[in-house]
């Protein structure tokens, strides 16, 4: 699986590694863990992201090593670049202000991905997809893993908070019996796993708390109380001081109510897009609605991005949602 990524580490010297817009734990825990893995091998490592890291995942970058992409400045070294790793993502569009000098690059690019449909993707030289692996962090893991034994504590605590966000904290349906192992593994090699947990969670300001509050009154049910689905605005989100990737977290609280199978996710953004989350709790596939807008994701858990007014994109994404109940 890794033969030929292996091989591109060991000829080449100088790396860059980014992943998709608003990046989210399994996209920064799988930066952090490849770039510390790579410069313990003496390669020269960037990490630079279309956009900034999310404040519960900072403590993963203390150093402050991630950079948030500038052309003027950047720019040479996108161009300067041996190698490209574009992580848990394998659509360059969604590399945001990235993409067109990525594309540019005379750099080696390497995707590694665990979304559907990525191992289809012709846009990388190399393409290393597992749709079976819980996260990113699960299938970089295996990659340290077929160099070396032993894991540095960093590395181990980014992978867990890859692997242990985009499960849910082991609760959503891609929490597969490798996702526990490479966890047991991580806790054997230092992490404390309240520690992260509280750092990732427990984090939250004021603002985020008391926008939560305001969009749970204003929840809408569907299909007898089997699909919930709400609404941020632009406004909501300026007003609170919420970031937008801080308030894709809110499409977990749904999934508390018991009837609820399917949940749905507007958020406004200010340039003028709408980003939409769903979430099934397993018994119903949404991976195909996304992809009718344009959208994807896994069977369970998709995403679209769709330019317009937000209100008419909800009714319409909404009504499309109420045929997956028959």
């Amino acid at each position: 699986m890794w033969t030929k990524v292996n091989e591109i580490i060991d000829s080449h010297r100088k790396f860059l590694l980014t992943t998709h817009i608003n990046p989210d734990g399994d996209g920064i825990g799988s930066e952090v863990a490849l770039a510390s893995h790579l410069k313990s091998l003496g390669k020269d490592v960037s990490i630079i992201n279309s956009h900034p890291i999310p404040f519960r995942y900072s403590f993963l970058d203390a150093e402050g090593e991630i950079k948030v992409y500038q052309p003027e400045v950047d720019l040479r070294s996108v161009h300067d670049r041996d190698v490209i790793f574009i992580l848990d993502n394998s659509v360059m569009d969604r590399l945001g202000t990235m993409s067109e000098d990525i594309k540019s690059s005379r750099a080696i690019k390497v995707c590694i991905d665990h979304h559907i449909g990525s191992a289809h993707n012709n846009s990388f030289d190399v393409t290393v997809s597992d749709e079976s692996a819980s996260a990113v962090g699960e299938m970089v893991y295996s990659l340290v893993k077929s160099r070396t034994d032993r894991l540095s504590l960093k590395i181990a605590e980014s992978l867990y908070v890859s692997i242990m966000t985009d499960t849910g904290s082991f609760r959503f349906s891609n929490t597969n019996p490798g996702a526990h192992m490479v966890a047991a593994d991580l806790i054997a090699s230092g992490v404390r796993p309240q520690e992260i947990y509280r750092k990732v969670y427990e984090c939250s300001s004021e603002g985020w708390i008391r926008l939560l509050g305001r969009i749970l009154v204003g929840m809408a049910f569907e299909c007898a109380g089997r699909m919930a689905w709400f609404k941020v605005t632009d406004e909501m989100l300026k007003s609170h001081r919420v970031g937008l990737e801080e308030a894709k977290e809110f499409i977990d609280f749904p999934r508390l109510v018991d009837r609820v199978e399917v949940i749905i996710l507007f958020i406004e953004a200010e340039d003028g897009k709408v980003k939409v989350s769903v979430r099934s709790k397993g018994r119903l596939p949404i991976n195909r609605l996304a992809v009718r807008f344009g959208g994807g994701g896994h069977t369970y858990a998709a995403g679209i991005v769709i330019e317009g007014e937000m209100d008419s994109i909800a009714k319409e994404v909404v009504e499309e949602a109420k045929k997956l109940f028959g």
